[in-house]
Order: structure tokens, then sequence, then C-alpha cells
């Protein structure tokens, strides 16, 4: 048997960065049970939504930038994917002096390449079986890109899926890692999920998403799995459904890929652990629940409706957590900061830009 474990997006600065300041030196994002758990894997992916840089600016106010020391938080996984919208936060400079710190530290990353018109991929080898590794971002999540290096593997190019084929020959198993969907909601886009078709109908073993920060759900489709969205692994979101997340077990036995969610949530002190027994009963019954309706035969007609009710529970349920955790004046503040948010929700179904 082979095991591997996929996680959720990890950011490395902002609050992160500060805790790590401000904890004791013994003090870690993840719990000791987590990173037991880490250890018992064969291989561990996680997308590295930050860069890690030291020269480089950022691009504006809300953009991230890590310090390397922060690195060590990640320390039990073997490959981080880079092809997200805030890999350029500071710039190519920025990008750049991520892949250097990776290096430097022994870290394997996939998602950025020197080649604008290439892909970005990663092959290793387990237990006598060869697996490989896309990381690529749709064109909606590129942020900051130009003509200097590095580069982002774009899912949407025209030539990425015959090189997703012609990569699935060369390995046993092939897993995409997809950078895209709607922040803060849980279901695909009916665009989304076709594409994510394509790229099982291209080759791959399995697909398996994120940029949305809260928890998806997943399918089987033509016998290959589709997970969509894993949620915040380590991350500082001031939201109840952002402290939820998972991480993904993959199995694979004669061959077989078999999969399970082990629940996980992030407490006030921004520390990573499994969740407890009524927390993980509540999120895989919130995962289940998303994956059945991704099965209903009018799931393309009713996701606008989903759409709207997602956006809906996530600002009501990110407003409760500020009111509990902030107080009254700060969730004022930022219902005020945010309030342009509510035309900018209304344009895109109106206009119809969520299919």
């Amino acid at each position: 048997m082979i095991k591997l474990a996929f996680t959720g997006d990890i950011m490395l600065s902002r609050g992160i960065g500060e805790a790590l300041k401000q904890k004791p030196e013994d003090w870690s994002v993840l719990s000791e049970a987590i990173k037991d758990k880490l250890q018992t894997f064969d291989f561990v992916v996680g997308n590295l939504e930050c860069p890690v840089a030291v020269n480089a600016l950022k691009t504006n106010d809300h953009s991230f930038k890590a310090n390397h020391s922060n690195l060590k938080v990640v320390s039990d996984f073997d490959l981080l994917t880079l092809a997200n919208n805030h890999i350029f936060d500071c710039g190519k400079l920025g990008a750049a002096e991520t892949l250097k710190y990776l290096k430097a530290k022994g870290y394997e990353t996939c998602g950025l390449t020197n080649k604008k018109d290439d892909i970005s991929k990663f092959t290793t080898n387990i237990k006598g079986k060869s697996f490989g590794f896309i990381s690529a971002a749709v064109n909606a999540c590129i942020k900051n890109e130009n003509h200097l290096l590095p580069h982002i593997t774009q899912a949407e190019d025209v030539d990425f899926l015959k090189e997703v084929t012609n990569f699935s020959k060369e390995v046993d198993f092939l897993f995409l890692l997809i950078h895209g969907g709607n922040e803060m909601i849980s279901y695909p886009e009916p665009s989304f999920r076709n594409l994510c078709h394509s790229f099982i109908d291209a080759g791959a073993s399995s697909v398996i998403t994120h940029h949305p920060h809260v928890l998806g759900g997943h399918e089987v489709y033509n016998n290959k799995p589709v997970i969509y969205s894993l949620g915040d692994f380590i991350f500082d979101g001031q939201s109840n459904k952002r402290r939820r997340g998972a991480i993904l077990d993959m199995s694979i036995i004669n061959n077989k890929i078999d999969f399970k969610l082990l629940p996980t949530q992030i407490s006030n002190s921004l520390q990573v652990d499994f969740a407890n027994q009524t927390t993980s009963e509540s999120i895989l019954e919130r995962w289940n629940s998303v994956s059945d309706k991704l099965m209903s035969k009018n799931y393309n007609k009713t996701y606008k409706k989903l759409y709207l009710y997602e956006m809906l529970s996530y600002q009501t349920d990110r407003i409760q957590y500020l009111l509990k955790n902030e107080g009254l004046g700060s969730t004022l503040k930022f219902m005020f900061k945010k309030i342009n948010l509510v035309g900018f929700y209304a344009v895109r179904i109106i206009k119809g830009k969520v299919k």
C-alpha cells in the first residue's frame, strides 16, 4: 500500500507570521498529533499560497510575504505547489526568491516554470511506482503575470490537455493540483467542473483543487476521484468555515485509489489540530452533503442558487465569528470596508458571470 496526503491552502505570513514571532520557540503551528500523522504517509503535498522573500516588495497592502524561517512549519511536506493567485504577491522577484529559499531548504516544488509556454511537472518514485504531479492555475487565478521569469503553469492553455496526456503515459499515477473555483464557495462552477473532468479524460489519475478557502466536496468521474477544495490548512482566516479544513488521505492498493477525509480545525491561537468528534462529524456531514448535490441531475441549473446561498452563508458566518472574537466595533468596521462586495457579487449573478 502507498499512502499520500494532500492538504489545503498554506499561508505563512500575516497572522501566522506574527504568531511564530510571538510564541515560544517550542510552539508549533501544527499540533503534535498532526505532525505525527503526516509522518506516516509516504508522500505529503500542500499548496503554498504565499511568496517566501526578503528583498522583494509586496505589490500592495493586502499581499502576502513570508520570512524564509517560517518554512520550518512545513518540514513534513515533500512537495509544495506554487501555481496560485498569491505566488506573485511580491512580483516575479518574490517568486524567484521563493524558489531559491525552497530549494536551499530541500523542498520540491511544482507550478512555476522558466518557459511561459511550458508546464511545471514533478516526478518521484514511491515503492516501485512512478508518480507525476502537475500544479496549475486557471486564468482567473493568475495575478501580476508579465514577461519576466518565472511563469505559472496555466491550466487553460490550449496545449495543456495534450501535455497532461503525454505526461500520463510516462508515469503510473498522475495527480493534477488545480487552483480554481470561487473563493468562499464550496460548490465548483459547472464550467470549472467540466474543466476538471477534461483533465481526467486526458489521463489524470486524480484531480485535486484549491482556492475557495472553504471545504468543498468530491465525486468519482470515470472511476477517478475529483476533490473540490480542501479548504484552509494553515491560515488566519476570520471565519468559522475557514477554520475547518481537512487532510486528504489517499491510499493506493493494487493500483486502485481509495480516499478519505481527516477533518482538521484551526484554533484561536492559529494552531492546526485534528477536529474533535463533534466538529469532525459536522465537517464530514458537510463534505458529503456538497458531494451529494454535485450528483444531482439539475446541478448546472441550480448552481446560481447554491452560489448565492453559499455567499450569504459565508458572510453571515464571518460576521458571527468577528462578533464573538473581535467585538462589535471591529465587526462594524469590517462590514463598512467590505460593503463594496455587495455590488460585486450582485453584478456577477445578474450578468451571469456565475456559470
